[in-house]
C-alpha cells in the first residue's frame, strides 16, 4: 500500500487482516476499487489508490471480470434490501420487481441469489400468481360431479387453460344461467362475468367463465366419456341429466287437444351422450323418444354444422315422476317444475284451466331474458 507523507509508516501499521476482510466485504457487496478507496478515507482517513486495493484483493478473493464489473455498475441503483423484502415477504414476482426498478428479471434473480435467497420454482410461481383468486380442490361428491358433467355436456365448454387451471366458459342471454354457473363454481375458484357482443346474431349476451384447479380435469372433453360411462350405472345417475337439462334442455307444459302434457326434453349434437342418457333412463323404466330434429346443413337461425338430436320423456305420469327425482337448479327450469308439481297435485287436466298462469310464467321468463340482454348491451357499450 502506498501512502504519501511523513505519516506513511504509522498508517501502514493500521492495515490489518481485519481491515483486509472489510475491504473484501466491500468488494463482494459490489463496490468498485474506487468506491472502496473512498470508503477507507471516509472511515479511517486512509489514502489508498485503487490499484493497490486491487492487488490486495487478488490475494484474498476472485476478481470480477470487466464484463461483470460493467453489469454490476448498471445495477448500483437497485435497492438490495427493498428487493429482498418485496420478493420474500410481499411475495412479489421477479418480473414485477424488475419492472418496478427498470431492470431485468435475471438481474433481480442474481441479486437474490447473491444474498442467499432461494428462488421460487415454476410451480410455486404460478400458484403465487393465482393466489389472488385461490382455487379449492373438488371434494369428489359423486352427485355433484355427475351434475357438473351434465352441465358442461349440455352447453358449457371446458378446456385446459394452463398446467394447473381448468377453465369452464359459456355465453348466454339468460342471466339465470350466469347465476347458476356462479352457484356451481364460485366456491371452488374465481368466476368472471362480462358482456359480449354476438356478431352472428347482432345482439348482446353475457360471458361467464370459471377458473378451477386440476381436480376438475374430469370436465375436459377427453375425460368426460369415461366419466359418463361410470355415472350411468351409479345411484348418482339422475344428477347427470339434471345438469344437462339445466344447461341445454327444457321442461315443457304443452297443449294436447283439450288437455295438456308434460315433457322433459334434452337436445344437442352429441349422439353418443344422448344415447347414454337414453340407456340410463330406460334402465330405470322410463319410456323415451329419441330422434333427429335437424339434419347437418339445415338452415334456421343458423346453419347446423352437425345433425341435431332430441331426447324426450313424454308420458305424463313418467315426466312427473322424473321431475320429482331430477335435482334441477336452473331457476327457470325449477319454476316450470314447481308449476307441474302444483298442477299434478291439484288434479288439473284441462288446458283452459292452466293457460293463463302458464302464459304469465312464460312472459316473466321472456321479460327477464330481455332485461338480461339489455343490461349486457348497456354494460358493453359503456366499456367500449
Amino acid at each position: 500500500m502506498f501512502i504519501s507523507g511523513a505519516k506513511s509508516k504509522i498508517l501502514m501499521t493500521k492495515i490489518t487482516d481485519q481491515l483486509l476482510q472489510e475491504i473484501k466485504q466491500f468488494y463482494i457487496e459490489g463496490k468498485s476499487t474506487t468506491e472502496i478507496k473512498n470508503k477507507l478515507y471516509d472511515k479511517y482517513r486512509l489514502h489508498v489508490c485503487p490499484e493497490t486495493i486491487r492487488k490486495r484483493l487478488i490475494k484474498i478473493t476472485k476478481i470480477r471480470s470487466r464484463q461483470d464489473a460493467i453489469k454490476l455498475s448498471k445495477r448500483k441503483h437497485l435497492p438490495k434490501d427493498k428487493i429482498i423484502e418485496l420478493y420474500t415477504n410481499q411475495k412479489i414476482s421477479r418480473t414485477r420487481i424488475a419492472k418496478t426498478f427498470s431492470s431485468s428479471k435475471e438481474t433481480i434473480g442474481k441479486i437474490l441469489c447473491e444474498n442467499c435467497i432461494e428462488l421460487r420454482n415454476l410451480h410455486e410461481s404460478i400458484q403465487l400468481t393465482n393466489s389472488k383468486y385461490p382455487k379449492i380442490s373438488f371434494d369428489e361428491r359423486e352427485e355433484e360431479k355427475a351434475y357438473l358433467i351434465g352441465l358442461v355436456e349440455g352447453d358449457l365448454t371446458a378446456f385446459r387453460k394452463s398446467q394447473y387451471t381448468i377453465r369452464v366458459i359459456t355465453n348466454t342471454t339468460h342471466y339465470t344461467l350466469v347465476e347458476l354457473v356462479k352457484k356451481c363454481f364460485q366456491k371452488y375458484g374465481h368466476v368472471k362475468t362480462f358482456p359480449h357482443k354476438n356478431k352472428s346474431f347482432s345482439n348482446y349476451e353475457w360471458c361467464v367463465m370459471a377458473d378451477l384447479d386440476d381436480t376438475f380435469n374430469f370436465l375436459l372433453p377427453e375425460n368426460r366419456p369415461k366419466e359418463v360411462d361410470k355415472i350411468i350405472n351409479t345411484k348418482s345417475f339422475f344428477s347427470f341429466p339434471a345438469g344437462f337439462v339445466d344447461a341445454d334442455g327444457s321442461v315443457i307444459i304443452r297443449k294436447s287437444g283439450k288437455y295438456f302434457q308434460f315433457i322433459i326434453r334434452l337436445f344437442g349434437e352429441d349422439f353418443d351422450i344422448l344415447s347414454k342418457i337414453k340407456l340410463g333412463l330406460e334402465k330405470h323404466g322410463y319410456v323415451t323418444c329419441f330422434y333427429r330434429n335437424f339434419a347437418k346443413g339445415t338452415k334456421k337461425t343458423w346453419i347446423y354444422a352437425k345433425d341435431y338430436f332430441v331426447l324426450e320423456v313424454f308420458q305424463k305420469h313418467q315426466a312427473i315422476q322424473l321431475l320429482d327425482i331430477l335435482p334441477l337448479q336452473h331457476s327457470e327450469k325449477v319454476s316450470r317444475k314447481e308449476m307441474i308439481q302444483m298442477l299434478s297435485a291439484g288434479n288439473q287436466c284441462l288446458w283452459k284451466n292452466i293457460q293463463k298462469p302458464l302464459q304469465r310464467l312464460k312472459n316473466q321468463i321472456s321479460e327477464d331474458t330481455k332485461q338480461s340482454i339489455s343490461d349486457a348491451e348497456r354494460v358493453y357499450l359503456a366499456a367500449h
